[in-house]
């Protein structure tokens, strides 16, 4: 009983936290630069996949993954934007141009999400830190990138496993689509909260460890996957009565802004509980503490 009374007031404080941030200018700012960046980030991922494995199958495995979050349109249309982009003129300087702008709008969103969570932690760069930090910043950025790529296959093969199993159950006591159900929201959360937790660990200038990054990102993930289900229900097929022919454009923006709030309240979380135990987010060398006070 303690220990959930405790948890509640974390939850609280953790939200109180995130209101004095400004999180509709976080999400905002958030959302605006991730309409940008996604299709340059999934263009990295299938290009960089593509090394390894087929990039059709590769794409097509991860626009069937996008289907189940975004809805079958909204799908269809971000996938017509990635066949574009990757068929632009193979001319060697557009290409490199492309990469350049690629590389730089997809690591941008990261930097505004750094940005954001360093605000939340009460942490920022001190101002004579240089262009490796810089560099470092946005080499950070691509691994969150690739290892969400990873992530992605990595969901496609766990659910390709627990289809195997969920029939072999369904032979025997005829359960199976319930074992599938279970099985598949228990490996998107765990896929999810490694995702949270690398993001937590690696894109803010603080010293956090990993045993507390895990909490704010089971949390995360939790409210994640049960917000993704009720977007779904509110909005799927719904919004063309409202926004006719951008209702796909419009879902995204929804879904990415709540996507954000949930990554800072994540955050703000991770910083409460390590604050319930007595402790304080310490920044990096090359960073500092700062306080927003009231006067």
């Amino acid at each position: 009983m303690k220990k959930i009374k405790k948890f509640f007031k974390t939850f609280y404080k953790a939200w109180n936290i995130l209101s004095d941030n400004e999180p509709l200018i976080l999400c905002s700012s958030t959302s605006y630069f991730a309409l940008f960046a996604v299709p340059a980030i999934l263009v990295i991922i299938i290009s960089i996949l593509g090394v390894i494995y087929e990039p059709a199958i590769i794409s097509g495995e991860l626009f069937s993954q996008l289907e189940e979050v975004l809805g079958a349109e909204t799908s269809e249309q971000l996938e017509e934007v990635i066949v574009n982009m990757r068929e632009m003129d193979p001319n060697w300087k557009i290409t490199t141009f492309s990469i350049a702008i690629f590389l730089i709008s997809s690591t941008t969103l990261f930097t505004v999400m750094q940005k954001s969570i360093n605000r939340i932690w009460e942490i920022k760069p001190k101002p004579q830190s240089n262009i490796l930090n810089m560099l470092k910043n946005r080499l950070f950025a691509l691994v969150v990138i690739f290892a969400g790529g990873i992530l992605a296959i990595a969901s496609v093969l766990s659910e390709i496993v627990v289809s195997f199993l969920s029939s072999f159950v369904d032979s025997i006591l005829g359960i199976g689509i319930i074992v599938f159900e279970l099985m598949s929201r228990v490996v998107s959360l765990l896929i999810f909260t490694l995702w949270f937790a690398l993001a937590f660990k690696l894109l803010p200038d603080a010293k956090v460890k990993w045993k507390h990054v895990w909490i704010g990102a089971f949390l995360t993930s939790i409210l994640f996957l049960v917000g993704m289900i009720v977007l779904q229900m509110l909005f799927l097929g719904r919004l063309d009565d409202w926004w006719g022919g951008v209702s796909s454009f419009v879902f995204i923006l929804i879904f990415i802004f709540y996507t954000s709030w949930l990554v800072y309240y994540g955050a703000a979380f991770t910083r409460a509980f390590i604050e319930s135990k007595g402790k304080k987010i310490e920044p990096e060398s090359y960073a500092r503490v700062f306080e927003i006070k009231e006067v």
